[in-house]
């Protein structure tokens, strides 16, 4: 088999599973969810994930499977197989081709931060574990740089260069013998870890009043974060948290769906394997992420606690309830946050390939060339954010453009794709060797549920809500930069596609 495909079914679903299963999942879902109401927040979630996010899914799958045919892997050559306009093509090619690009900017830093936290468990690093939340605080601030801009030697650098070689080196063993065998060992060992740490959880007791009972009550009842839990449910904030929640997580309109689903054989499946991606991402977010963050601080800080960022609550809050467990305390830490970095480069290593595959499409770099100049550029992107670190302001700026509102449009421009295609030609795309048969009625719904409800909310939204938002990325010098980050991303980006388009 060509080297330039997956191997095995079970190797490509592996990795599909692994590039889903990411700190979005354990770090930035539970900070949102606890931001908008608990189990408030969880009803448009699952609106989400159930009627917009996995139709989409299956739709990119499909699409990926039929541009790799033709020799298309990148996000935009994907696109450019179905949209023949330019002007269109470069705008959608732009908008999945620049999030992986400037996601990874900020999430190999949040890679380090987990690696730094590992050694911090293990007594390997110049710091001591907190045991108050200033010392909390103050070990973050050390880790992240976050109270002060700057290029510095220093421990947190060391733990970045670890990480961005540790990345590098998969990447540059190809699809293969790099990210296929890498999932194949990750993403089971980290399944077994989020068991291990949920059981410690569920098993944990009361504390101070509160139990594991009540813990439960705030992530999965509506009324169980607060009395005015309708206003969560008629807020378009939440409702937007939530839909890039699970964009972000799942990877749809990400430009990593269609990356993997490219290099899949005509004869092999997408369908069941993409339903088993999308199925363990919704299940280790919600069952095992959303099971040990939010009850374990819940019972240890109380439902109170804000997050100040959407990672806050991993790196800050987590800490404290790991040095309050009795017995273990650094064993269970180190294994949390063995966890988090495990399924960060299972993450990272997807999105670097990415813009891989887009330098190979639009440059006719051969991989290995291609590899090293996306290793290259991505890697200046990283040094950017760990130099302009005060408060995290350029994380969360990134975080938020790319993060939220360029994957929210990147996924209605494919719900948009999925509905003009025509039925039988989509439904015969997704069911092409399929191991399982898709309902017709599945594929219609895109048109007549996904869309419309997609429409409806985006249209409430930028009605309601979008100003609120984008005043707050303008608060600070490093936030400007994360706009004209992305911006910038956008246009060079997007004028590629558009002169290289035939």
């Amino acid at each position: 088999m060509a080297t330039n495909q997956w191997k095995t079914p079970l190797g490509v679903a592996l990795a599909a599973a692994g590039s889903a299963i990411g700190l979005g999942n354990f770090l930035r879902f539970p900070g949102v969810a606890y931001n908008n109401g608990g189990g408030a927040f969880i009803v448009p979630y699952l609106i989400c994930f159930f009627l917009i996010a996995i139709p989409l899914s299956l739709v990119e799958w499909a699409l990926g499977k039929k541009a790799g045919q033709l020799n298309q892997h990148s996000p935009a050559g994907v696109l450019s197989v179905f949209i023949k306009n330019r002007f269109f093509l470069a705008v959608a090619g732009a908008f999945s081709t620049i999030i992986p690009i400037g996601i990874y900017f900020f999430y190999a830093l949040i890679q380090s931060w987990c690696l730094s936290y590992m050694l911090v468990f293990l007594g390997l690093s110049p710091y001591e574990i907190p045991k108050t939340s200033q010392e909390s605080i103050m070990l973050f601030e050390q880790i992240s740089k976050s109270s002060h801009n700057g290029f510095s030697m220093s421990f947190p650098l060391l733990s970045l260069t670890v990480v961005a070689i540790a990345n590098a080196w998969i990447i540059l063993k190809g699809l293969q013998h790099g990210i296929e065998r890498f999932c194949k060992f990750a993403v089971p060992l980290m399944i077994a870890l989020a068991l291990i740490l949920l059981t410690r959880v569920l098993t944990i007791g009361s504390v101070e009043g509160r139990t594991v009972s009540d813990a439960l009550g705030f992530m999965w009842n509506p009324k169980g974060a607060s009395e005015n839990w309708g206003d969560y449910l008629l807020n378009s904030s939440v409702w937007l948290a939530a839909f890039g929640q699970v964009f972000f997580s799942l990877g749809t309109g990400c430009g990593v769906i269609v990356v993997y689903a490219s290099y899949v054989p005509k004869n092999k499946d997408v369908a069941l394997t993409g339903l088993t991606a999308a199925s363990a991402n919704g299940f280790v977010e919600v069952c095992l992420a959303g099971l040990i963050t939010i009850p374990a601080i819940f019972l240890f800080l109380g439902p109170d606690l804000e997050a100040t960022s959407s990672f806050s609550l991993g790196f800050m809050s987590l800490p404290l309830v790991f040095e309050k467990m009795w017995g273990l305390n650094r064993f269970f830490g180190f294994l949390w946050f063995l966890l988090l970095f495990l399924a960060a480069i299972t993450s990272s290593i997807s999105i670097i390939q990415s813009f891989v595959a887009f330098l190979q499409d639009y440059f006719s770099l051969p991989f290995k060339k291609a590899a090293l100049f996306a290793i290259v550029i991505m890697t200046a992107g990283n040094v950017l954010c760990y130099t302009l670190s005060l408060n995290n302001g350029l994380l969360a700026s990134l975080d938020f453009w790319l993060g939220t509102i360029t994957i929210t449009l990147s996924s209605l421009t494919l719900c948009l794709l999925g509905a003009m295609i025509n039925t039988t030609t989509l439904h015969q795309m997704i069911s092409e060797n399929a191991a399982i048969k898709i309902p017709r009625l599945l594929i219609s719904g895109i048109k007549f549920i996904s869309l419309p409800i997609f429409l409806i909310l985006m249209l409430v939204w930028f009605k309601s809500g979008i100003s609120e938002q984008l005043t707050k990325t303008f608060d600070s010098f490093e936030q400007i930069v994360g706009f004209f980050v992305s911006i910038g991303l956008f246009v060079f980006t997007s004028i590629i596609i558009f002169k290289k388009s035939k």
